[in-house]
């Protein structure tokens, strides 16, 4: 069994994610600013996914758990259109899209590299915009294309360690 933590799962596609995860008996920790509508968890941070303290706290339950095998859905995400689109507007939706993925993928990996997590792997979820243009909204045109990249660096420096790591942009 694996333990799969699932960022941004209070609703949406992550609740629809975590929810398919826990039907097919794995254990799924969920992490989202809001609470979920029902509990499909068998842990739920309610917490800012942008913040280090909550992935801390969020590796230190999975790797006290006793599972062998980890998995984390960077699934928590943002969208704000207008045009022309306001600096902070910007910041917010790349600290979301982009940064936050980068900050929980580099403490699965140094968890990888100090040799507590030995199997898994990292999904970021996507979008149609890593293929084709958004109207009205180029910060997360950016973030989503930047999770490409992302996935790149990771599954080459994760890969020799035999963790997968891919990109589903639905």
């Amino acid at each position: 069994m694996s333990f799969c933590i699932v960022t941004g799962s209070a609703s949406g596609n992550g609740f629809a994610i975590a929810k398919s995860l826990k039907n097919d008996n794995h254990k799924v920790l969920g992490v989202d600013i809001n609470r979920p509508q029902e509990s499909n968890f068998d842990r739920f941070i309610l917490g800012d996914v942008t913040s280090k303290e909550i992935i801390i706290k969020t590796f230190n339950i999975i790797l006290e758990s006793g599972e062998s095998e980890f998995y984390l859905i960077n699934n928590a995400g943002i969208t704000i259109p207008s045009f022309p689109q306001t600096e902070k507007d910007w910041d917010k939706t790349i600290e979301i899209n982009l940064k936050a993925p980068f900050l929980w993928s580099n403490y699965f990996l140094e968890n990888v590299i100090n040799k507590k997590i030995k199997k898994g792997g990292i999904v970021f979820i996507g979008s149609l915009a890593t293929k084709m243009g958004f109207p009205k909204n180029p910060s997360y045109q950016a973030s989503k294309c930047g999770l490409v990249g992302l996935t790149q660096s990771y599954a080459y420096d994760l890969g020799k360690y035999g963790i997968r790591v891919n990109c589903i942009s639905p």
